[in-house]
């Protein structure tokens, strides 16, 4: 009877054991919080923008020559046919992933149906990035100058309807794959723009109204979430 009692006391043991263990696993789930291309059709000689957030894992790869990443962050590519990628996020022998596309597309040669060449505007990617906006420049357009946008003259970032009373730019060009930021002044108010996101403070949770205009051109206007 003795050694039937101390048999079941040793299943129960290991059942709880085993228990145990399922919960611990459950705290190492990987997510991928998102994995995106923008813009996801380009002709021939353009560039597109990755942007991804991942957490839970050890490490990020992402395929076509990328490699390993970070985290969270973004890369600007440049593929010359359609192409897709992969991100593979890892933790131990875990893992999971995702994929994106853009595609590629050759200039037409022939113009539109009036036999005009239809230009190509700029276009830029808005996020949320540790509190503050970043406006990313992904495609020049078919107006760019060689050295880039003239920040003070071409380019004009309205937020929630008003353009930045503090501007801050080390460099007074704005050259695809540089990016903007938008942070808020001493009293809260999203009123700063800088080309460095060193020393900004952090915008208060909302959703923020952002305009880009290029050369007279409105390349972006949506809303962007700061949770």
């Amino acid at each position: 009877m003795k050694k039937n009692v101390i048999f079941l006391i040793i299943i129960l043991m290991l059942s709880i054991s085993s228990f145990s263990g399922c919960t611990e696993s459950e705290t190492e789930k990987i997510t991928i919080e998102s994995f995106t291309i923008s813009p996801t059709k380009i002709q021939n000689g353009d560039t597109s923008l990755l942007v991804w957030i991942v957490t839970g894992a050890d490490s990020v790869l992402i395929d076509n020559g990328i490699g390993s990443v970070s985290l969270s962050g973004s890369y600007i590519v440049q593929p010359e046919i359609t192409t897709s990628y992969i991100l593979t996020a890892i933790k131990g022998s875990n893992s999971k992933t995702a994929s994106v596309q853009v595609i590629v597309e050759e200039p037409s040669e022939n113009g539109d149906d009036n036999g005009d060449a239809e230009a190509e505007s700029a276009s830029v990617v808005c996020r949320a990035e540790n509190k503050i906006i970043k406006i990313t420049l992904t495609t020049g357009g078919d107006n760019i100058p060689y050295t880039g946008y003239d920040l003070n003259a071409t380019i004009k970032v309205r937020i929630n309807g008003s353009l930045p009373t503090t501007k801050s730019f080390t460099d007074d060009y704005f050259d695809v794959g540089e990016s903007l930021y938008v942070s808020s002044d001493a009293s809260g108010n999203p009123t700063v723009l800088s080309d460095s996101p060193k020393g900004m403070s952090q915008l208060f949770p909302a959703d923020y109204s952002i305009t880009v205009t290029v050369l007279e051109t409105v390349i972006y206007d949506d809303e962007v979430r700061i949770v």
